[in-house]
């Protein structure tokens, strides 16, 4: 989302060879630049991890910006109907290249720290450097994302940077033939984090890799998460920052456990089965939101329900019967005086 002084960050990019900025000037926002290749930037019509990443942390009242020099996704403009606030709501800056490998990132590393002053780095790379180069991809790993990390420091010595040990690589591609190092790398990855992390800079692991399933979350090509595996990504990269950001005035949206509220199944497509306990006779509402709190469908209205457990069903619909686009929504249910609320995840 493009606030007032994100003006100042994109002066910054006509100064990035110079690697002076105006962007240094103090902002309550937080600003998280994603640092990385394809994954990072989006393809074949997927806008990537940043989409349900941006509107999670938008849903968790945190004052968030993403930055970044770059502001599209390769081949083209994602799919309208699952990214349909791509081009409104969604804050689209990153550092994000395609094909690029950790050398290659080198080369922009300390133009992109001075440009855009990130408080935050999410960085997932790693993935072209063995599936391009090998076993001497591999070798080279460790030491370049030690050299990116200093770079970043230069300009930001008290950057805070989230290391992904990447997903998994898939069939599809002839990086399918290096999968094995995939594992090796990610020791290595865990390393970097180890040695390179400071008090005044922390580097802290993130494990993207874990639960990552081939069979469900990737593109066809055996590289590219597709919108699950993005809402997967998404996940853990907030779990990730959790800890990291400041607090906000907005509780984080936790099942009451007076209610018992759950969903399922979540993710889901098209239905998700809402379940919730009441202790005693009173009205029920149960309405879904959007990322950004706005009421989508109202399931139940003040309908009266006695004690004991009740179940509602979504279909993915608004109140107009639209069929919604992939994204994490909000369900809210009240009864009586006793709120709470359950993100679900549609994918299509």
């Amino acid at each position: 989302m493009r606030r007032p002084h994100t003006a100042l960050r994109h002066l910054c990019r006509l100064m990035t060879f110079g690697w002076l900025c105006l962007a240094s000037l103090a902002t309550a926002t937080t600003a998280i630049m994603p640092l990385g290749d394809s994954i990072t930037s989006g393809h074949g019509g997927y806008a990537s991890y940043r989409y349900p990443l941006w509107f999670d942390l938008l849903a968790q009242g945190h004052d968030v910006e993403f930055v970044g020099r770059l502001d599209t996704v390769h081949g083209g403009p994602p799919n309208p109907e699952v990214y349909p606030d791509y081009d409104t709501g969604f804050d689209r800056d990153h550092e994000g290249y395609w094909g690029w490998r950790t050398d290659e990132i080198l080369t922009v590393a300390a133009g992109a720290a001075a440009a855009g002053a990130p408080d935050i780095v999410l960085i997932h790379l790693g993935t072209n450097d063995i599936g391009q180069r090998g076993e001497v991809g591999l070798a080279a790993v460790g030491d370049n994302l030690r050299y990116i990390i200093a770079l970043l420091r230069v300009f930001r010595p008290e950057v805070t940077i989230l290391l992904a040990q990447v997903i998994p690589i898939g069939p599809g591609t002839h990086y399918a033939f290096f999968a094995h190092l995939v594992e090796p790398m990610n020791a290595i990855i865990a390393a970097v984090a180890e040695e390179e992390s400071t008090p005044e800079s922390p580097v802290l692991l993130v494990d993207q890799h874990s639960g990552f399933d081939l069979a469900t979350m990737m593109q066809p090509d055996g590289i590219h998460p597709n919108a699950l595996g993005e809402a997967r990504l998404a996940a853990v990269w907030q779990a990730a920052l959790a800890p990291v950001l400041p607090p906000t005035e907005v509780a984080a949206p936790v099942p009451s456990a007076q209610l018992a509220l759950a969903a399922w199944p979540n993710p889901f497509n098209p239905l998700t089965t809402i379940s919730f306990a009441v202790a005693a006779p009173a009205p029920v509402s149960v309405q879904v939101l959007d990322g950004r709190g706005r009421l989508l469908r109202t399931l139940l209205s003040g309908a009266a329900r006695d004690a004991g457990r009740h179940q509602v069903v979504w279909d993915g619909r608004s109140e107009a019967g639209r069929a919604m686009a992939s994204g994490v929504y909000l369900v809210r249910v009240g009864v009586g005086e006793a709120e709470a609320v359950q993100p679900v995840t549609l994918i299509r």
